[in-house]
């Protein structure tokens, strides 16, 4: 293992991305100029040098491989900080989690373009690797257009440095759940998982069932029931009504599903969907790919989705016409009449292998019926499920969810079931509850206070007394945020700063997931700049009084006051000066405004008038003022004197403006050049100096003068390069 300072090559600008596992940055590769991207990996519970030989077999792997949908990797290394790194193409495009809500043909463009991801993990499969870390925010979209654009595999080599167990089999259940929260499916955990596609997605794809019945496969808790990448692709080829290969061995073609009853309206029924043919035979499982590393509890804790979209109930009825004319027929009905759509919406349903037509619409009013036995179902048992993985927060939620009516069409049995789940679940919520309460309030983890709260209010009166005044704040505290969370949809800073103050003080290390009030400040703190560039300083400091009020220890808001009441009184005293600049100007001394305006740091909203004022006078002195001084003996005096008397000197100097300084260097024999004192004579620019005998001593003194005017000019009697000299009669010098 050899270690590598990044810092040798490498200039790290801008950091991109950071979380727990490491750093992705911005950088330029000092060898050839060009810029890269650098992600900075951090070690986790293996062995350094075990972990550093499985990164760099990974590195060197993946460096070699040259795919569409993985960035180049041009270097890598394990730096002397016991970090891995990886230097990577930059690429121009977004992350798939920042792209918000997909609409319709977004998301079936989308269903084509993750077959490029799928393409990318086979290839990684087929060289013995795996990218153990796939999730929508490691999904890059390069390119604009749909139909030019490339899907990259971000998130490379964390899972290998930090021993974290992936195979291609786990690389195919992260992209089923990947592929359930780009496309907003939502998804029934369990042995055999349901998948639920959105109903308007379903209407737009040619073989929904298809791509719905291979996510399930996909989510299966046995890695070795799970499906080929060959299976897949054909999957979602079909799903887009795409041709695809022929399956090399046939299988029974699956039975087709029994169709209700038309309902009266004038709408065409045709024929149940063709079955899809039977896809080919899985790939033999590749060395390795079975997940025995992987317990029932963590495999438990990945299934399990996040709480599914409300779904609208409506009125169930026959099924649609085959895939090819589905859509067409949908959007004629949808024309003809509202009615009609909310009759088709119940087609998706019944075309459900678990579920039973329900008989034909009325022709009255659409009244959404309550939910089927088996809907209830399963979500009693989603929620058992959920408590069995510990999240008894969803759990009991899931529960709530339930409505009277849906509870009542469970049978007898079920109720009991359901009957027990809720007692089991208040029980362990009053367990828990102290502690959670405690430790939120304590560390101010607003997470760990919602819990508490949800878990909490269905205790009612039987709530612990003791409990009731830690509950209480919690609820306060979680209804604070919610509140202020809506103040800033709004637009409302200031009551977000007081919640968030009252927040403050009920629980002093209160976090912000939301940075809500960071947020807010800075919103206010912009009014009052907005305020103060147009000189309105007290309003400026007046917009900040609630920001002092509730959040007075905030970084850099009293110097901020200060320098708003500092620009105050600078603000009078530049007014002040720009009504002086017109007198200065008529009496053709424009140095003497400049002199004072160059020690003033101008308030913004004087900033162009001052600006345009020094314009004018250093135009004025320049055109004042455009030779350089000159300097000259005094007729009288000459640059030689008699033994044993001190030399007397006097210069004249004269400028077409007006001088500003005079100074001369002298050397005595023997010494160093040093600046000599000048006596000014009011009069006519004359200027001497007298050097005693005890300077001279009666020989050669080197001197220049240097005159310098009010524009910079300067003028010479002599230079520091060749000076003039001052020698003593009847002397031999030169």
């Amino acid at each position: 293992m050899e270690f590598r300072e990044l810092a040798e090559r490498y200039d790290l600008a801008k950091i991109l991305h950071s979380g727990r596992a490491g750093t992705v940055f911005r950088a330029t590769d000092r060898r050839t100029g060009g810029p890269v991207v650098v992600k900075m990996i951090s070690a986790g519970a293996a062995p350094l040098e075990e972990a550093a030989n499985r990164f760099e077999a990974f590195a060197a792997a993946l460096a070699v491989l040259k795919h569409p949908a993985l960035p180049a990797v041009l270097d890598s290394g394990i730096s002397p900080d016991g970090s891995a790194f990886l230097v990577l193409e930059p690429l121009e495009g977004r992350r798939l989690d920042l792209a918000g809500k997909l609409d319709l043909e977004a998301a079936v463009a989308l269903v084509g373009l993750l077959g490029q991801v799928l393409d990318g993990l086979e290839a990684m499969a087929a060289r013995g690797l795996a990218h153990g870390n796939l999730a929508p925010d490691n999904l890059f979209a390069v390119g604009a257009p749909a139909d030019t654009q490339q899907l990259k595999l971000l998130g490379l080599g964390s899972a290998a440095f930090r021993g974290e167990v992936a195979t291609a089999r786990s690389d195919l259940f992260s992209f089923a759940r990947t592929v359930c929260q780009l496309l907003g499916a939502s998804v029934a955990p369990g042995d055999s998982p349901s998948v639920q596609l959105p109903f308007a997605l379903t209407l737009e794809l040619a073989d929904d069932n298809a791509l719905t019945r291979i996510l399930e496969r996909l989510l299966r808790r046995e890695p070795a029931e799970r499906p080929s990448f060959r299976e897949v692709r054909a999957a979602f080829r079909q799903a887009l009504g795409q041709s695809a290969p022929a399956p090399a061995a046939p299988a029974p073609p699956p039975p087709t599903i029994q169709a209700a009853p038309p309902p009266p309206a004038p709408v065409p029924v045709a024929s149940p969907p063709v079955a899809a043919p039977p896809l080919p035979e899985p790939e033999p499982v590749l060395e390795g790919e079975v997940l025995q590393a992987i317990t029932d509890e963590v495999l438990d804790a990945l299934t399990a989705p996040p709480p599914p979209p409300p779904i609208a109930q409506v009125v169930e009825a026959a099924p649609p016409p085959p895939p090819p004319k589905r859509r067409t027929a949908v959007l004629v009905g949808a024309l003809a009449a509202v009615l009609i759509l909310a009759v088709l919406a119940g087609f998706w349903f019944l075309r459900r292998p678990a579920e039973e037509a329900a008989g034909p619409a009325s022709s009255g009013p659409v009244v959404p019926p309550p939910p089927s036995p088996q809907t209830v179902l399963a979500r009693l048992e989603e929620a058992r499920q959920l408590l069995a993985m510990g999240d008894e927060t969803r759990a009991r939620e899931t529960l709530r969810d339930l409505s009277f009516s849906g509870q009542s069409a469970l049978p007898a049995e079920a109720c009991a079931r359901l009957a027990d789940l809720e007692g089991l679940l208040d029980m362990m919520a009053v367990e828990r509850l102290p502690t959670d309460l405690r430790r939120g309030l304590d560390n101010g983890d607003l997470g760990v206070l919602r819990t508490a709260v949800a878990a909490g209010a269905g205790l009612g009166p039987s709530l612990p007394a003791d409990l009731k005044g830690d509950f209480e704040t919690a609820r306060r505290l979680v209804e604070l945020h919610r509140l202020a969370e809506a103040d800033a949809a709004e637009g409302k800073p200031v009551a977000v700063l007081e919640k968030m103050a009252e927040m403050s003080s009920l629980s002093p290390k209160l976090s912000d997931p939301l940075d809500l009030r960071e947020k807010a400040a800075a919103a206010v703190e912009g009014e009052a700049e907005t305020l103060a560039r147009e000189a309105h300083y007290d309003e400026a400091i007046a917009r900040l009084e609630p920001l002092q009020r509730t959040w007075s220890a905030r970084e850099g808001l009293d110097a901020r006051i200060a320098g708003y009441r500092t620009a105050k009184d600078d603000e009078a005293r530049q007014r002040a000066l720009l009504d002086q600049i017109p007198s200065w100007e008529r009496r053709k001394k424009p140095h003497e405004p400049l002199e004072m305006l160059r020690g003033v740091k101008p308030t913004p909203h004087l900033a162009a008038q001052i600006a345009e004022a020094t314009r004018r006078l250093e135009a004025q002195l320049a055109q004042l003022d455009q030779a350089a001084p000159v300097v000259e003996l005094r007729p009288g005096f000459g640059l030689e004197y008699s033994r044993g008397n001190p030399v007397e000197l006097g210069f004249r100097v004269r400028d077409d403006y007006e001088i500003k300084s005079v100074k001369m260097w002298a050397k005595a024999p023997g010494g160093k050049m040093k600046e000599m004192k000048l006596e000014e004579h009011l009069a006519g620019g004359y200027w001497s100096i007298v050097l005693p005998v005890s300077y001279h001593q009666n020989g050669t003194v080197e001197l220049y003068v240097q005159a310098t005017d009010r524009s910079g000019h300067e003028g010479w009697f002599g230079t520091r390069d060749k000076p003039m000299k001052v020698t003593r009669i009847g002397s031999n010098r030169v």
